[in-house]
């Protein structure tokens, strides 16, 4: 009962002050190569994509075009192809929203840091600078939109030929197939397309944003 008393009597003589044991926060070139980094996994991650919907769109064309030899092995190499697409494009689609994330955060520190400045015309240039970063990010938002959207097209067009084609391999239900598989091909291309333009617009705000830090681990695995 003491050792209880004396315990009480020490916590109530310590300060009122509260203790915080976080670290200090993130200055703002900090966040920038934070930002930067998230941009670069997003690059791996599309380009991965880019070239796996190639792969996918070539093994289609090959699947439904010979309707003489077995198409077993074919059908299943298309659909791990298929499996392999979706899971890219998964990948890439929080990729893409991790990096608004953090270019929203970087926005806000440099802005709050920014509104220290007492000199009018730092400041201004400051928030000048500021205003050319985030513009350079809801660029990237916009064309990030109409590239997942064509991806998310092929996506569903091959995902159903995979469950048609997966009900019936006969040389009819091939050939009946492949105006289906040229019409998928063609919306790949497209999606490869707009993702190429999202790809240079990722490169262009990797050069002009601060020098990337140690890159995190996810950039060199996702290959």
């Amino acid at each position: 009962m003491k050792t209880k008393l004396l315990a009480l009597l020490l916590l109530a003589a310590l300060p009122a002050t509260p203790v915080f044991f976080s670290g200090c926060a993130q200055a703002g070139y900090e966040k920038t190569i934070e930002t930067k980094n998230d941009v670069l996994v997003l690059k791996s991650s599309l380009t991965d994509l880019n070239a796996q919907i190639g792969t996918t769109s070539n093994l289609l064309t090959a699947l439904v075009s010979d309707t003489k030899t077995a198409p077993d092995q074919r059908y299943k190499d298309f659909a791990a192809a298929v499996d392999k697409t979706v899971s890219l494009d998964a990948q890439a689609r929080s990729a893409a929203e991790t990096v608004q994330e953090s270019a929203r955060a970087t926005v806000e520190q440099r802005r709050g840091e920014g509104d220290k400045i007492s000199d009018a015309d730092l400041r201004s240039q400051m928030q000048k600078q500021l205003s050319e970063y985030a513009k350079r990010f809801d660029k990237i938002k916009e064309v990030t939109n109409t590239a997942s959207s064509s991806v998310r097209e092929y996506v569903t067009k091959i995902t159903d030929l995979k469950t048609a084609l997966g009900a019936d391999l006969s040389p009819d239900s091939l050939a009946s197939k492949q105006s289906f598989a040229k019409d998928a091909v063609s919306v790949g291309k497209d999606a490869v397309e707009n993702v190429q333009n999202l790809l240079k617009l990722i490169n262009e705000a990797a050069a002009q944003t601060a020098p990337a830090s140690v890159l995190p681990a996810t950039v060199t695995q996702a290959k």
